[in-house]
């Protein structure tokens, strides 16, 4: 059983006095190394950690948000495109030539309400069989970039929307298209 002596000494080592100072200050600063050294980068990283989450979330807010309209453009691509145009039936007005084609789709973009970064041929396949690959950047919202697929799709010279990637960035949404056109081969 617990003495009373016993009972006075413990009661005495929690008492603050010189003689148990040593062990109590050598207590604090063993449980403040603890809580710098290991506890507060564990923190730092549960911090980075929810950072990451919220950007996550963020991102996936914006692909649920995209997620219509990317089947509303997969429709209006998959829909009826002049695809199984005869290059060799081609006139002078379904075909453009190499120096007027960046510039003429960039007047379409522009008139659709786009923000054109660039518009330049595809070196590698350049005016391969009367075909001519134009890469291009722009950026705007999606609603005109459905302004201007509507109003390029019908021309005479747009054979295919070969590629069509959207990403967010600060301004809004960033497009990158590569267009198939029959190219005037004079």
């Amino acid at each position: 059983m617990i003495t009373m002596a016993r009972m006075h000494s413990v009661k005495s080592a929690f008492r603050p006095s010189r003689r148990n100072l040593p062990p109590l200050v050598l207590c604090l600063a063993v449980i403040a190394v603890f809580i710098f050294w290991l506890l507060l980068p564990l923190i730092r990283q549960n911090h980075a950690l929810e950072a990451q989450v919220g950007e996550r979330r963020e991102q996936i807010q914006v692909q649920r948000a995209l997620h219509p309209v990317h089947h509303e453009l997969r429709a209006l691509l998959d829909g009826p495109l002049p695809l199984g145009v005869d290059l060799e039936d081609l006139d002078h007005e379904s075909t453009l030539a190499l120096e007027s084609a960046a510039p003429h789709v960039q007047a379409l973009a522009e008139s659709a309400g786009l923000q054109v970064r660039f518009i330049r041929p595809d070196a590698s396949a350049l005016a391969r069989d009367g075909v001519l690959l134009l890469d291009s950047a722009m950026s705007g919202d999606v609603p005109r970039l459905l302004n201007f697929l509507r109003e390029i799709s019908p021309a005479p010279w747009m054979l295919d929307v070969q590629s069509l990637e959207i990403s967010s960035s600060h301004d809004g949404e960033e497009f990158r298209l590569r267009l198939r056109i029959a190219m005037d081969r004079d």
